[in-house]
Order: C-alpha cells, then sequence, then structure tokens
C-alpha cells in the first residue's frame, strides 16, 4: 500500500488531482491511501503529530500560508 498525501488549496483541482493520481497507480497495480490537505501547515503539523508517514507527497507551489517550497523545506528538516 502507497500513502500519499495531495497538497493543493484549490477545492476543485484537489479532487481531480486525487481522481488522476488514484487512476493511474490502481491501474499500474498499487493499492493506495490519498490523504488530501489544504494548505502546507496542515501537512506539516499532521506529519508532526501523527508521525504520518508518506511514500509520495504533491505539494502545490502558490499556497496562501505555507508555499509548496517552504513546505518541502520544513518537510526535509523532519
Amino acid at each position: 500500500m502507497l500513502n500519499i498525501a495531495i497538497c493543493e488549496d484549490d477545492r476543485i483541482f484537489i479532487k481531480r488531482l486525487e481522481d488522476i493520481v488514484e487512476s493511474y497507480f490502481t491501474t499500474n497495480g498499487y493499492e493506495v491511501d490519498i490523504h488530501l490537505f489544504l494548505d502546507g501547515e496542515e501537512l506539516v503539523e499532521e506529519i508532526k503529530i501523527e508521525e504520518s508517514k508518506y511514500d509520495v507527497i504533491f505539494l502545490d507551489i502558490d499556497m496562501p500560508k505555507l508555499d509548496g517550497i517552504n513546505t518541502a523545506r520544513m518537510l526535509r528538516r523532519m
């Protein structure tokens, strides 16, 4: 099972991206568990508090609170 996180602030696009990612991985024989986050802070807190582990993380670059670049930097430090 692959644990996948998608972090995207656009509610319409995040659902579309979830469908694309799920379709791709299941078509290629993988079971997936996809978690959706609307901002980088939410993703970082989830990983800190719940100690969640993700095999793949899709990050939107341009988000209002914590952008994808800085989210990635924080995740690398953790």
